[in-house]
């Protein structure tokens, strides 16, 4: 699912969008996207047979670690002239060797998939920011006509359903995957 689809999706859950100025939802979508790569993050690995390599695209944020074929550390540097990792081997690390990297979701294209198992919780985080400014707004049209307001969720429950969702997105956080060093 790519962000786009994501925010689609989210944008059909309320019964009425009263919030719904398409610069301000690609705000809060780039938002929640950030806030999720700063409690939760994502991590990918891609499989190489060399020892030199460039960074993989889209999204690559920086290396996590690299291991070898039977899960052992690999030592790695950046080449910073050329842009590419460089495997500093040990006598033991075998090929192919793995390489854990961390997603940059904040600049993430807004048209290609999210990666892995990320989505259901960034929807429900980004459907949380969209909701404060929507119920915001349908608490002023309901005053406006003269109707009660008293069935709208309280700007602190909605601001405390935010704060759960990042603790969630904490709980769920992806670690660097361990390797042996023997």
């Amino acid at each position: 699912m790519t962000p786009e689809e994501l925010l689609q999706e989210v944008m059909r859950r309320p019964m009425v969008l009263y919030h719904n100025d398409p610069e301000d939802l690609h705000r809060l979508l780039r938002q929640a996207l950030g806030k999720f790569q700063d409690k939760a993050g994502f991590i990918c690995e891609t499989w190489y047979s060399t020892t030199e390599f460039l960074p993989p695209e889209p999204g690559f944020q920086c290396v996590a670690s690299v291991a070898d074929k039977r899960r052992r550390y690999v030592p790695w540097h950046l080449d910073v002239t050329e842009g590419k990792i460089v495997l500093d081997l040990l006598d033991k690390n075998e090929p192919p060797f793995c390489l854990y990297w961390f997603v940059d979701l904040r600049n993430w294209p807004l048209d290609e998939d999210l990666p892995g198992d990320c989505p259901p919780l960034l929807a429900d985080y980004l459907e949380a920011l969209i909701a404060v400014q929507n119920t915001e707004r349908q608490r002023n049209a309901m005053l406006m006509t003269g109707q009660q307001v008293n069935d709208l969720p309280s700007v602190q429950e909605l601001k405390q359903r935010i704060t759960d969702l990042e603790v969630e997105m904490e709980e769920n956080k992806n670690c660097i995957v361990p390797a042996s060093y023997y």
